[in-house]
């Protein structure tokens, strides 16, 4: 065990560190049936695998590269906990310039791209979509051939064009979600395709995802949605 004050290589890339696996899932965006937007970023699913991370971590500019991140996540978290009253925008804010250093000198180490994917992330939370976005485009290049993190990029990239008004895109990336292997965010994909097709007026789309969504996975959060979409829908009709 690392003695008190002083961060292991374990804790640095073995271990999925409190930020990375408190963001959860995303939830973004959902409309109400008044007309409402609620927007409620949780995060995505950032799953850090033991193994494809170690075997990256083989020289120095590796391990500086992680050592700089777990600094700048530990620099964020204590921003979140100052600003808490803020939000998690203004805790962005006060680690925007490290977070851009570390992907600027090290953004081809694996630590750098997952920061960036990190940074990317956080832009989304704190409503900042536009930026987020070319931080998301860049991780479809640098870690999108990668099974682990494909889906969950592609979650965030199309969350990040949604919020921008890209409506069209956004649908592509989910639609690649849910036609793509095993995943747990395809319940959430889904619920995102329903609610995009019938935004853009698309109401036969935006049917069958609802029903897919409540077929394929009745136990989710988001399929409970559906289904009291579906009860008021009748109350009122």
């Amino acid at each position: 065990m690392a003695s008190k004050g002083k961060i292991s290589r374990k804790e640095l890339v073995h271990e999925p560190d409190e930020f990375m696996v408190l963001t959860g899932r995303v939830v973004t965006f959902l409309r109400t049936y008044q007309q409402q937007m609620i927007y409620a970023v949780l995060g995505i699913f950032l799953i850090l695998g033991t193994a494809a991370i170690v075997r990256f971590v083989s020289n120095s500019n590796e391990e500086k590269a992680s050592r700089m991140w777990a600094q700048v996540k530990a620099g964020y978290q204590a921003a979140l906990q100052e600003n808490s009253a803020e939000g998690v925008g203004k805790a962005r804010a006060a680690v925007d310039a490290d977070y851009l250093t570390l992907i600027d000198e090290y953004g081809g180490k694996q630590a750098g791209k997952l920061a960036r994917l990190n940074y990317a992330q956080l832009c989304l939370t704190a409503g900042k979509a536009e930026a987020a976005l070319p931080h998301f485009q860049a991780s479809v290049k640098a870690l999108g051939d990668d099974p682990a993190w494909r889906t969950v990029i592609l979650s965030g990239l199309a969350h990040a064009l949604a919020q921008t008004g890209d409506y069209g895109q956004a649908a592509e990336r989910f639609e690649a979600i849910v036609s793509g292997g095993e995943s747990k965010l395809k319940a959430e994909a889904l619920f995102q395709l329903g609610w995009l097709y019938e935004k853009t007026g698309d109401s036969a789309k935006g049917s069958k995802a609802y029903k897919r969504l409540v077929a394929d996975y009745p136990d989710s959060s988001y399929a409970e949605l559906v289904r009291d979409r579906i009860a008021r829908k009748k109350m009122e009709g």
